[in-house]
């Protein structure tokens, strides 16, 4: 173990020294949050990725994804719907302005995504490519 050789250190003490032994490291998944999803956030000017990203349903339950479980073609309609496969799930994502959450899945950048409680709670959030309305979120069961 590191740092059997100071036995009187206390966690304030490695803190406030700056031990690297994960301490004072910066956090490893920064998120910037939107009200209804989070992207990564870059650190170093290079977009960085996830592995997965969550899906909150309405009813607070939780599906995650893992990016490499994602079938291809991704679909996007052109104006309102994003559709995608994965292992045994189909996500159907329906909004508008969804060209940039497309682009933010491509890039494996989407960290969680949550769908609307009720038909009146859509989701609005301004980003670099504009403002996105998320009006449902479906996943069906596939064989």
């Amino acid at each position: 173990m590191e740092n059997q050789d100071q036995p009187n250190k206390t966690i304030q003490d490695l803190l406030q020294r700056g031990y690297n032994g994960g301490f004072s490291e910066v956090k490893i998944r920064r998120s910037r949050d939107f009200k209804f999803y989070g992207i990564t956030q870059s650190r170093t000017g290079m977009s960085e990725t996830t592995m997965a990203f969550k899906i909150i349903k309405s009813n607070l339950e939780q599906l995650v994804i893992p990016y490499h479980d994602l079938a291809t073609p991704i679909k996007f309609d052109g104006k309102n719907t994003i559709e995608m496969s994965a292992s045994t799930l189909h996500i159907t994502i329906e909004g508008q302005g969804l060209e940039s959450l497309l682009d933010y899945i491509t890039e494996h950048r989407l960290m969680w995504i949550k769908e609307p409680e009720n038909s009146s709670d859509t989701f609005i959030s301004s980003d670099e490519g504009g403002e996105i309305v998320i009006t449902s979120i479906e996943v069906k069961m596939i064989h």
